[in-house]
């Protein structure tokens, strides 16, 4: 619903409280099907939905100005849709568009784009997949390593993760920091030129 409001209407702010949603610590659910798990329920409802409407909802509406001019703005489309399948646990269509957004243009990716990347690890649901799922990372790897700006990409990723190597550590989670950390390495040691771009050495 929110998809399609956005796409057919115009958004402005507002300071009034327009929707409320209850949360309770119990099961959620019928009772003879209850829901164990809500994060797990609520991701296979996500990737219920953006699988719908990844061939009926056009390029343009992940643009600020829901239209593409230039190849530069495809591949920033390309980019911002990229980011939103990866934060959805579609990996393997936010590696297709990361692809396609490498193989479109060969100018190095700007600021906004880096930025735009680095949020493919910031799902509200956290990234474990990217450790625990070995598939991701060889997608990763066999789809954009090569080129300039694949290898930007995976480099941002990779910079973007360090934030999860710090938070577990923090919050004791040692065996998930390292973990993480590893997969740091491994992705920054298949990019070194665009890392140490990035990391300003």
């Amino acid at each position: 619903m929110l998809i399609r409001l956005l796409w057919n209407g115009r958004v402005s702010r507002t300071q009034d409280v327009v929707f409320l949603q209850r949360i309770h610590s119990g099961l959620r659910g019928p009772r003879n099907n209850s829901i164990q798990d809500l994060n797990r329920a609520w991701i296979e409802a996500d990737v219920a939905i953006f699988e719908r409407i990844r061939d009926t909802l056009p390029l343009e509406a992940y643009t600020v100005s829901r239209s593409i001019s230039s190849d530069h703005e495809k591949r920033a489309a390309l980019l911002q849709r990229g980011i939103v399948y990866a934060r959805k646990k579609l990996w393997t269509y936010a590696i297709d568009d990361f692809s396609n957004a490498a193989n479109l243009i060969d100018a190095p990716l700007t600021q906004d784009e880096c930025a735009i990347v680095r949020k493919a690890v910031f799902s509200k649901y956290g990234c474990p997949e990217l450790i625990a799922d070995d598939s991701v990372y060889k997608q990763l790897c066999q789809r954009l390593l090569g080129s300039n700006v694949g290898d930007q990409i995976v480099a941002n990723i990779s910079r973007a993760l360090l934030y999860h190597v710090r938070f577990n550590f923090r919050n004791g989670r040692l065996n998930t920091a390292f973990r993480f950390g590893w997969r740091v390495i491994q992705l920054a040691s298949k990019t070194r030129p665009a890392t140490r771009q990035i990391y300003g050495i």
